[in-house]
């Protein structure tokens, strides 16, 4: 073999490892959360390439917990939806005195602090 050989074999070899160390942690992350089935466990053993492998991965990934999605979890999304007609109104409605709204806004931010943050707090 010469040296252009070797280096595409250890080019595959390499990105065969770099797809069975993938596949190995999508199969550990479904294995934990309970998603793993005959089916996925097959068609991920048959995936050859990474891009293949996150594919079939993609729609079962977990997604990111931010502090809006566990106000949505929790019920709370409705607060925040009168938070933003509020800021419709002052948008839509510029003859009425900025103070009159600023001040009402600065209300409506500071209720919602004072209710969201126990309620996220108590789950």
């Amino acid at each position: 073999m010469d040296e252009n050989q070797l280096r595409a074999l250890l080019t595959g070899l390499e990105r065969r490892q770099k797809v069975g160390d993938r596949r190995a942690a999508i199969l550990d992350s479904l294995a934990k959360a309970k998603l793993l089935t005959v089916k996925l466990t097959n068609a991920l053993n048959a995936a050859n390439t990474l891009s293949e492998l996150e594919d079939i991965y993609l729609p079962l990934r977990p997604k990111r917990k931010t502090r809006a999605s566990d106000a949505r979890d929790k019920g709370l999304e409705n607060l925040g939806a009168f938070r933003t007609s509020f800021c419709l109104l002052a948008y839509c409605y510029p003859h009425v005195t900025s103070t009159r709204l600023h001040v009402t806004l600065q209300y409506v931010h500071v209720v919602a602090f004072w209710v969201l943050t126990p309620l996220l707090q108590l789950w």
